[in-house]
């Protein structure tokens, strides 16, 4: 489905990974087998989305396919411009693998706001990478 044998083992990896967070739930199901394909088959199909949308903002931003380091720092210097509270929380999210609920609790705020917050950070994040580089510009 992916084409590519390390997407295909990461997204084993990831789907194995969320069962057994769910392992409780899995000897209750009348079909756990079925279930765990259908898991791996929606990763496949989320894998495949984000490569499509991060090809469109590679298109978008005008750059190059080789120039992973350019979005790289693009996207860094984009988060370092954050408010703090938002690049905290991006933080927490991606760099220390937390969930929403455990940041929540991390940063003394509901779950909702978390959410709000990161939800606002995204829609910075997009409009700072969507904008032309200054490479692009030259």
């Amino acid at each position: 489905m992916l084409h590519d044998k390390e997407s295909a083992a990461d997204a084993v990896q990831d789907t194995l990974t969320k069962l057994w967070r769910m392992r409780w739930r899995l000897g209750m199901m009348k079909n756990a087998q079925g279930y765990a394909m259908r898991a791996l088959q929606h990763e496949c199909l989320d894998k495949l989305r984000h490569s499509h949308i991060e090809q469109n903002a590679v298109a978008k931003m005008g750059l190059a396919e080789d120039t992973d380091n350019t979005i790289y720092d693009r996207l860094t210097e984009a988060i370092a411009a954050l408010p703090e509270r938002q690049r905290k929380l991006i933080d927490l999210k991606y760099q220390e693998q937390k969930s929403s609920a455990e940041i929540a609790e991390i940063m003394g705020l509901s779950i909702s706001n978390v959410d709000t917050i990161m939800s606002r950070a995204y829609a910075t994040l997009r409009k700072i990478m969507e904008a032309p580089s200054e490479e692009t510009r030259k």
